[in-house]
């Protein structure tokens, strides 16, 4: 950061995409980060949390054969760190979980956002359009549950974009990405 700082100075505004469980890549050799080394941020987070600095989480919430399996990742950040803005990726969802009950998925989101007044939500990832808001039973109950906390979700944070993306799949993405808006 103080690199940065030094070389851009007042660029930076907002801290991520950090990767605390993304079995995407695990594939990689990457884990999901001990829950014991969340509390070794506590430098880093104090300096983003002084600057009003959103720190964006991919934190996935589980898989289909234990949809919580990674939940307690996030509490523990949203427990150390109630001074600094989180937004958390994709809702906590990924492709290595599509099969979550809307109502546990939701009531989960709920009592982090009750507990978390920092807390922030991005929506955009095509894997939510597809296995969860383009489904005619989940759709509803997240329409309802993006509305009671309208100011909370944030829409395009996180938008997977290249230079050898062809306009109409990108205007395709951007379509998908905002339907549930």
């Amino acid at each position: 950061m103080e690199l940065l700082d030094k070389e851009f100075p007042n660029m930076f505004t907002w801290m991520g995409e950090i990767n605390v469980a993304k079995q995407a890549i695990f594939p990689n050799g990457h884990y999901a980060v001990p829950k014991q080394d969340i509390a070794r941020w506590k430098d880093f987070m104090a300096v983003t949390a002084a600057r009003n600095i959103p720190v964006s989480l991919h934190s996935d919430l589980g898989n289909n054969k234990n949809p919580t399996r990674y939940l307690g990742l996030m509490e523990e950040v949203l427990a150390l760190y109630p001074g600094n803005i989180i937004v958390w990726h994709h809702m906590g969802l990924s492709a290595e979980l599509s099969n979550i009950d809307a109502r546990q998925h939701i009531k989960i989101l709920k009592r982090l956002l009750d507990e978390h007044p920092n807390l922030y939500i991005d929506i955009t990832w095509r894997v939510l359009y597809d296995n969860v808001f383009s489904d005619e039973k989940k759709r509803p109950l997240y329409v309802k549950f993006l509305n009671n906390y309208s100011s909370r979700f944030l829409p395009g944070t996180d938008f997977v974009a290249s230079a050898n993306k062809p306009d109409e799949r990108y205007g395709e993405e951007v379509d998908v990405n905002s339907d549930i808006l």
